[in-house]
């Protein structure tokens, strides 16, 4: 890794009508800082870009990290010292033990059980990239920029989605994985890329930040995923979908099945065989991510009545997060909550995923929200769990 010394590289701009928030995503560890920053000047406005690699923080590590820097910009502009967090350095090499202790292994032993199953079906289903296509070379000159198409709820339009997943027993989280999985099976059978027995595999990130000490750290990664996979006949039945996926991820968290993944990770670490080779992907291995960040600086002390962050003499307007493409995968939705408004992003890549389909995708997200916010509670569903 590069020098703690090495400065983060800022570059000024000031452009109009741009195709993406940052030509060139990658970062080489090897080469430079794992961060670096992009400020685009208007006339009255600035958008800031905090380009990281995600080997060294994770989404909600990024935020807290961010959350800092504008405490420490708005005790330069005002004067004052800045009161941050009390941080305690000496816990990060702890990060990886996830509040388990040695009586507790026995009972996370038993209940990884469950997920042996998951781990069968992870290993024997080929999940299908949304658009086919080829493996796109490291070398190609078309680099992966990060382009993004972004959606807006507004916070009375959340509030509903959120009452309508009530009803069912969801959370919110999970009527939005059952609204991308809807527009996704819809979306390849639009455009004739469907087969009936094709796997749809969704990466879904999980916070594994279970503990005091775990809260205390902001830049490095805490952070698990766990794999849903849907059959195009299995997403046909919005009730049904909705359902599943509520029983699925319920299951997830009582068993803490994202610790399957964190030991794969193990394996693949300390075992240097063919099968775990560092070789890019020949086939796709992920469809899409879907992560949600929650509530953005919702504990942020200097918090307007608005909801909005404030530093010195800025306000934060909006906050966006993008997820990192790897092959294969080409589209990443990313989902917050800032100001009592709810952000949609999809990042896509556009070598593989024109801008034009991007955007189709997206939108019928969106019409799969309207469609749940106008569909009738089927009672008997809900008396059923009653």
């Amino acid at each position: 890794l590069t020098s703690p010394s090495q400065s983060v590289p800022i570059e000024w701009t000031r452009s109009e009508n741009k195709d993406s928030w940052v030509s060139d995503s990658r970062l080489d560890l090897f080469e430079e800082p794992a961060t670096k920053v992009f400020v685009d000047e208007s006339s009255d406005s600035c958008e800031i870009v905090f380009q990281c690699h995600h080997a060294c923080v994770d989404g909600l590590g990024l935020q807290l990290a961010i959350e800092d820097l504008w405490l420490l910009y708005d005790g330069a502009v005002s004067g004052q010292k800045s009161k941050l967090p009390e941080y305690q350095i000496g816990l990060l090499p702890k990060r990886n033990r996830f509040g388990i202790s040695l009586t507790q292994i026995p009972r996370i032993l038993r209940q990884q059980k469950v997920g042996l199953v998951g781990i069968k079906q992870f290993l024997v289903r080929k999940p299908v990239a949304v658009i086919p296509h080829h493996l796109v070379p490291e070398d190609n000159p078309l680099v992966l920029s990060a382009c993004c198409h972004i959606a807006q709820f507004e916070k009375k339009t959340v509030e509903q989605l959120r009452t309508v997943a009530k009803n069912r027993h969801a959370t919110l989280n999970e009527l939005l994985v059952c609204c991308i999985f809807e527009a996704i099976a819809e979306f390849r059978l639009r455009h004739r890329f469907q087969n009936p027995d094709e796997w749809i595999r969704m990466m879904v990130p999980i916070s594994m930040r279970s503990t005091d000490q775990d809260a205390q750290q902001t830049a490095c990664n805490i952070v698990s995923s766990v794999f849903l996979d849907r059959i195009p006949s299995q997403i046909e039945n919005p009730e049904s979908l909705l359902e599943s996926l509520h029983r699925e991820m319920d299951l997830i968290k009582k068993n803490r099945l994202g610790l399957i993944f964190i030991a794969s990770l193990w394996v693949r670490k300390y075992m240097a065989t063919k099968w775990t080779s560092a070789n890019p992907a020949r086939r796709c291995e992920t469809s899409v991510v879907v992560t949600n960040l929650g509530r953005s600086f919702s504990k942020y002390p200097l918090l307007g009545q608005d909801g909005r962050m404030r530093s010195g003499k800025l306000i934060l307007k909006n906050i966006i997060m993008l997820a990192p493409m790897t092959p294969f995968l080409a589209s990443a939705f990313t989902i917050n909550e800032y100001a009592g408004n709810l952000f949609l992003a999809l990042r896509y890549d556009h070598r593989v995923f024109p801008e034009e389909l991007a955007k189709e995708l997206i939108d019928l997200v969106l019409a799969k929200s309207t469609d749940w916010s106008s569909r009738p509670l089927n009672l008997s569903g809900v008396l059923s769990h009653g």
